[in-house]
């Protein structure tokens, strides 16, 4: 829960209070806890230590194979429900290393019920999937083994807990009459976070209502949400995601444009990836991963004929191929064949938990990515399931799509459909933007009216404005907060955000002691996407003549700067740029 991966889940770190509405868990002692975006290698894959309790440690927690998620919490979930049901966990041994080795090479013993305890018949099943060996077989979040459970009364659970913007507390109301794992209707109501999008409370909750209405009805949509770069598509599509994954509600999916930008393939096979719940290297070891996946969609689905299953197990495994091609293999999946592939991959994983795909940046999608979105708006429209298809594009200044790629040609097919929803940002009420300037970087409140009115409402141009303001030095203490120096000439300001992102990556590279490798080398990364991996950077640069450690020193202090940012996992070392714009100012 939060993004908070716990390790040590256990019956003596469970204390049982008295509520306002009953019995209630408390889940205490978060010292080998780990925030789940971590990027610290050794948090996640435990090479040096092997943290937690042998009695509920997950097969991958105990030798450090693989990332530590959520679904490892969820498999000592179902040791300690095991422990509650049978009298004792499911592995025992005589010493910890015994039953560590239990927990890694042995099948999970039947779910026998203590003396007098009687269980309803599918509840051993839900136990076994929770102790599944592979991660991906489990459950993948905590609504989901929720939904599984209340499912065994027969009927959905009548109360879902509102989602806090603090951690909750004793007092925290409930909402009634809402079945387990749909979240609350309106993000008021909800008590959503809402920093870092000041004045789009009335778009957050549009978004927040459609995410309730896949949720509660199973009617998805595609939802086309516009505006000039800088007004805050990016931070509503951030904050969306987070929450809706977070919460558990929905599968997250995002496609990356510009990662493979071959017709737009490079965001269809980023999201199938996603969806797959990641796929490893490698075409053999992808199409395994998709069939557990694709088994554990069909299990939450439930039953149907064996053959249909298999055969429909065999197409969805195919897409492997798809996402991970082989170098002058022609592929066999293409035009309608593969949206209707993608498509059932879709509806299968939303039988598990609805579907949110988010597609930032319309404008670099490529004409399969565009005409996939199409297809899947009529798909929907002829026959709705619970996907919701976010489709963030840029406007010009009287809020028509930029004519840029795929952008424009997508918005004019989906207009014609009335089940496609369209919102357009507008530039923030001046006083609104000129507080935030006043809150976020301690200005004047002068100042901030003058950044307000020089930025026209735009958040992203008043708050990398009044940046490049600070790195020129132009601003000097006041009585209300920071202000103009004497040396200030506000004739040499940038006018448009474009200009603005020039010179906050200018300013920042001509502080750095090395500054023309360190331009060559950002340039470099921008030549070769928003996001690049970290080896073929440091060979790209290197091949120029320099020497490795140098342009490793450079990257270093480009990180230092906040001109890049650096994304590990246990498979690979990625950096990418903080903001498109910045990208953009170095092309």
């Amino acid at each position: 829960a939060r993004g908070v991966i716990h390790r040590d889940f256990k019956p003596d770190n469970v204390l049982v209070v008295d509520g306002p509405t009953g019995p209630r868990a408390k889940l205490l002692d978060f010292g080998f806890a780990r925030v789940e975006e971590d990027d610290d290698p050794d948090l996640t894959q435990v090479h040096r230590d092997t943290f937690g309790t042998p009695d509920y440690m997950a097969p991958e927690q105990a030798n450090g194979d693989g990332p530590i998620g959520p679904p490892t919490d969820l498999y000592a979930v179902g040791a300690v429900l095991y422990e509650l049901l049978s009298g004792q966990p499911p592995f025992t041994g005589p010493t910890a290393m015994a039953v560590v080795f239990k927990q890694i090479m042995e099948a999970v013993p039947p779910l026998g019920p203590r003396a007098g305890l009687t269980l309803p018949p599918a509840l051993p099943e839900v136990v076994g999937r929770a102790l599944a060996k592979a991660p991906r077989a489990r459950f993948q979040t905590a609504n989901d083994m929720r939904r599984a459970l209340a499912a065994l009364q027969g009927k959905p659970s009548a109360r879902l807990e509102a989602v806090p913007a603090a951690p909750p507390s004793d007092e925290e109301s409930t909402l009634v009459g809402v079945p387990v794992g749909v979240p609350a209707q309106s993000s008021a109501v909800a008590g959503l976070p809402t920093q870092d999008i000041t004045g789009r409370d009335a778009e957050m909750d549009w978004l927040w209502q459609h995410v309730h209405r896949a949720c509660a009805q199973g009617a998805g949509r595609v939802v086309l949400l516009g505006g000039a770069p800088g007004l805050g598509r990016s931070a509503l599509t951030d904050w969306l995601a987070g929450l809706v994954a977070e919460g558990g509600w929905m599968h997250v999916v995002r496609g990356a444009p510009g990662v493979d930008a071959e017709l737009g393939h490079g965001a269809l096979r980023a999201g199938l990836a996603q969806l797959f719940g990641g796929l490893p290297p490698g075409v053999e070891s992808a199409r395994e991963a998709i069939a557990e996946t694709v088994t554990r969609w069909q299990a939450a689905r439930g039953p149907v004929p064996a053959a249909r299953a298999q055969a429909e197990r065999a197409a969805l495994v195919a897409l492997a191929d798809y996402v991970l091609p082989e170098p002058g293999t022609p592929q066999a999946l293409q035009g309608d064949l593969l949206f209707s592939r993608v498509g059932q991959a879709l509806a299968l994983a939303a039988a598990e938990r609805p579907v949110l795909w988010l597609l930032d940046g319309a404008e670099a999608l490529g004409p399969v990515m565009a005409r996939f979105v199409a297809w899947l708006a009529h798909a929907l429209a002829a026959s709705p399931w619970p996907l919701l298809v976010v489709v963030s594009h840029p406007v010009d200044p009287v809020g028509r799509p930029l004519a840029e790629g795929a952008v424009a040609p997508l918005v004019e097919a989906l207009s014609v459909l009335g089940s496609v929803a369209r919102r357009v940002l507008t530039p923030l009420p001046h006083g609104v933007l000129a507080q935030l300037l006043v809150d976020e970087h301690g200005l004047s409140g002068e100042l901030a009216h003058v950044l307000a009115r020089a930025s026209a409402g735009n958040l992203r141009f008043a708050l990398v404005l009044a940046e490049v303001l600070q790195q020129r030095a132009t601003l000097v203490p006041g009585p209300g907060g920071l202000t103009l120096g004497p040396g200030a000439d506000p004739t040499r300001w940038p006018t448009t955000l474009e200009e603005a992102d020039v010179a906050w990556v200018v300013e920042r590279l001509e502080a750095l002691p090395d500054t023309a490798l360190a331009e060559q080398t950002l340039c470099a990364a921008a030549v070769l996407g928003h996001a690049v991996d970290y080896g073929l950077l440091v060979d790209c640069v290197a091949r120029a003549g320099t020497e490795v450690a140098r342009v490793e020193q450079a990257i270093e202090a480009l990180l230092q700067a906040g001109l890049m940012d650096e994304v590990r996992d246990w498979r690979l070392d990625r950096l990418h740029f903080a903001h498109p714009g910045r990208r953009q100012a170095c092309l």
